[in-house]
């Protein structure tokens, strides 16, 4: 870590096991050449700042620098030099934008592939019970990967763990309220390769609004305390999505004694051309547990202002459904006693 050391040789990197983002990639392509394939450096711009135009090709905005690999006709772009990035990914910055393979006779730009909705997934689980005066209690499972993953990952790359359970903490009461979180535990999210992923334990009084004979429960607990996508009416501007990404949420929740679902009717799903959405709930056999999970992916990125009045009804619709509620009543044993 010298102050103005030059950049070390691939040997030397490969030998020392270490080295700055630049240096690794050098290494990447070196050994990539060793393979016998086709590898180059490639400069892009950083879409978070500009989209660049290759009709203007001012070296200025092209100032990340990966790694292009010909993989029999089609160019394939790694960053191995970013601790955060899964292999064959870019950050979304970098992705759905041109890059300048730069092969010292044949330059040449290229479109940059994005990540498919799946590849940025969010998967819930969720294992709850409810008792008759509305209380929620559990054990609640995340994992993030794609850019979700790589999103927390730079968040929290300088954070101590106790520091990052605070942040946790955080984010999770500003959406929920006044709620007890307890038992919270990472697994390995220094690893690129693995999804970002936590648990917890969490007691909820009041999730349920009870009413007399009745229990009024949003069954899309991780959905709750979530605003709207679009909340004003008109759009100035275009619409932009920095990345397309997909949901699976599943949730069981037992049901206390003395009551039974007085109205179990699952929200409507549907799917289009840039999304699809399904919810399905359900019931045990002895009614005694509440099944609900939901899917949900989006697939698009920048959208005209023409274009908001059906994106904000989309996604309405969406929030409408995620809001849905069951009623729970008291058996008419249970009333009488």
């Amino acid at each position: 870590r010298k102050k103005g050391r030059k950049p070390a040789k691939c040997k030397e990197t490969l030998n020392r096991g270490v080295g700055t983002s630049w240096e690794i990639n050098a290494l990447f392509i070196a050994l990539a050449r060793a393979a016998g394939f086709e590898a180059y450096l490639a400069m892009m711009a950083d879409r978070d700042d500009i989209f660049f135009d290759t009709e203007i090709p001012e070296s200025y905005f092209l100032d990340a620098s990966h790694v292009a690999v010909l993989e029999g006709e089609k160019w394939r772009f790694y960053d191995p030099g970013n601790p955060h990035i899964p292999y064959g990914m870019l950050a979304w910055e970098e992705e759905g934008g041109q890059a300048l393979i730069c092969h010292p006779k044949r330059p040449a730009f290229v479109p940059t592939p994005l990540s498919p909705a799946e590849g940025s997934l969010a998967k819930n689980w969720a294992e709850l019970r409810i008792d008759e005066n509305g209380t929620l209690e559990g054990d609640v499972r995340v994992e993030l990967s794609g850019h979700r993953a790589i999103r927390y990952r730079r968040a929290f790359e300088s954070e101590s763990q106790a520091e990052v359970e605070r942040q946790l903490l955080e984010r999770l009461q500003a959406r929920l309220g006044d709620v007890e979180i307890d038992e919270l535990r990472f697994d390995d999210f220094a690893n690129p390769e693995n999804p970002f992923a936590y648990s917890y334990h969490i007691r909820f009084k009041d999730y349920a609004q009870a009413t007399g004979k009745r229990l009024f429960l949003q069954p899309a607990f991780f959905r709750r305390g979530l605003d709207p996508v679009f909340p004003n009416t008109g759009r100035s501007h275009q619409i932009y999505f920095n990345f397309e990404w997909s949901e699976q949420d599943n949730v069981t929740i037992g049901l206390p004694v003395g009551f039974e679902l007085d109205n179990a009717s699952s929200p409507a799903g549907f799917e289009v051309g840039i999304a699809s959405y399904k919810p399905v709930i359900s019931v045990s056999g002895d009614g005694q547990k509440l099944f609900y999970s939901r899917s949900f992916s989006f697939r698009g990125m920048l959208f005209d202002t023409g274009q908001y009045p059906a994106l904000k009804a989309l996604f309405d619709e969406i929030h409408k459904a995620d809001n849905h509620t069951i009623i729970l009543k008291r058996t008419e044993e249970q009333t009488s006693f």
